[in-house]
């Protein structure tokens, strides 16, 4: 009991960012463990140690969060939608408190690697939960398969179990990658696929492509990598195949995709669930408003002045509507930030970019690795997804930032 509770106190902020990936299948409840590491920035910068990292963290963070968050402010001021704007803008000061405490507190690389190991086998648990979902109607837990697609534990966002796991993925196949045999690596990999595919969530896709060719590419550079390659892609050609049998919803979702290889315009918009309405009046938004935009978060009361009286996504009623976001990653910047927005996130990007070609050591980059795949995932420009700007993906993608500065900063001393 002693050793457990030793264990506890020297990593608790493992445990606290565990806690937050274990609680994103429910509805708010990843806010407590956030809440908790913005707090505890103020208790860290009273010791001069402390003070010493946070400065230096502060160095990479606090340039990436103005890139983002100073076109929030710009555009809250004449935002279509002030009162939402605002109470998104100011409370997302949080997340730079909260992506400098994970900065400092998981700087060791040994905090990193028990976070990626109990990490890793709660992301093949979701998984897993999704097979057993598959197969009895209801996962482990008794949560009910959602009759529009496979959601595991997720039940209030169910739309969330793909996507999440996709984003999530590289911290899983970054810990199999470094401990586990390649036959075993190949099983797991195979497992996150298998679930991804068969939530039947397009975005999550896009996502899982975008990791596998992030971590299959460089493979292709060492002696046998070819032969690697060659079997990774092999396992998710089997993989692919067998969810296509065992799960209608991913023929429907195939079916439906496939459409857009006819090429008009009728048919792309049933192969994105009717969202060229969304797409072409986001672009108008931002015709509209070129500078800073509607405004953060205020696309869904924008969207009614712009929306066809014909347009799919009004509400029973005609004065509200279902398109809350402009489900896609440029688009949302251009709708709700304008140019300035969108100079902002080429600005976030490029200023990664410099820092890890410039800053990093071969082991600070492999070590942040993971988390930089996963933030690549969610920023690929062909995403179709939450809304950026929401909670749900700012906490996701702070909390990975934070653990991405946490690695480049590079303590090996083992000390906390």
């Amino acid at each position: 009991m002693n050793e457990l509770r030793q264990s506890f106190s020297h990593h608790w902020p493992v445990w606290l960012a565990l806690l937050f990936i274990a609680v994103l299948p429910l509805r708010r409840e990843m806010e407590w463990p956030l809440s908790i590491f913005a707090i505890s920035l103020a208790f860290l910068a009273t010791k001069p140690k402390r003070r010493a990292e946070i400065r230096q963290a502060a160095g990479f963070l606090v340039p990436l969060f103005l890139c983002i968050w100073v076109p929030m402010v710009i555009s809250s001021f004449d935002s279509l939608d002030p009162q939402k704007s605002w109470m998104q803008t100011i409370p997302s000061l949080r997340f730079l408190a909260a992506a400098l405490a994970i900065a400092v507190l998981l700087r060791n690389d040994d905090s990193r690697d028990l976070f990626l190991r109990i990490g890793c086998w709660l992301l093949l648990f979701w998984a897993a939960d999704g097979f057993f979902q598959l197969i009895f109607g209801f996962d482990v837990f008794g949560v009910p398969m959602h009759e529009d697609r496979l959601n595991a534990m997720f039940y209030s966002r169910y739309a969330s179990y793909g996507l999440t796991l996709a984003i999530l993925s590289p911290l899983a196949l970054e810990h199999m990658r470094r401990h586990w045999s390649t036959p075993a690596w190949l099983i797991g990999f195979s497992m996150i696929l298998g679930a991804v595919l068969l939530s039947g969530m397009r975005s999550a896709w896009i996502m899982m492509l975008v990791v596998m060719a992030a971590y299959l590419l460089p493979v292709l550079r060492k002696p046998s990598g070819r032969k690697l390659v060659l079997i990774a892609l092999g396992v998710s050609l089997l993989t692919l195949a067998a969810a296509f049998v065992a799960s209608p919803l991913l023929q429907e979702r195939l079916k439906l995709t496939a459409q857009a290889v006819v090429g008009t315009e009728q048919a792309i918009d049933e192969a994105s669930s009717y969202r060229v309405p969304i797409f072409t009046n986001a672009l108008a938004m931002y015709r509209d408003h070129p500078v800073n935009g509607v405004g953060v978060r205020a696309f869904r009361k924008a969207y009614v002045t712009y929306a066809e009286p014909d347009d799919p996504h009004y509400l029973p009623g005609g004065n509200e509507t279902r398109a809350h976001q402009a489900h896609n990653f440029v688009l949302e910047f251009m709708a709700d930030t304008g140019t300035i927005g969108l100079l902002g996130f080429i600005a976030a990007l490029v200023f990664s970019f410099r820092y890890w070609r410039r800053n990093l050591t071969d082991h600070d980059r492999q070590q942040a690795y993971p988390y930089a795949i996963a933030l690549l995932a969610i920023v690929f420009p062909l995403n179709s997804y939450f809304a950026f700007f929401g909670v749900y993906m700012m906490s996701v993608s702070w909390v990975l930032v934070g653990l991405f500065a946490a690695a480049m900063m590079g303590n090996r001393s083992g000390n906390p």
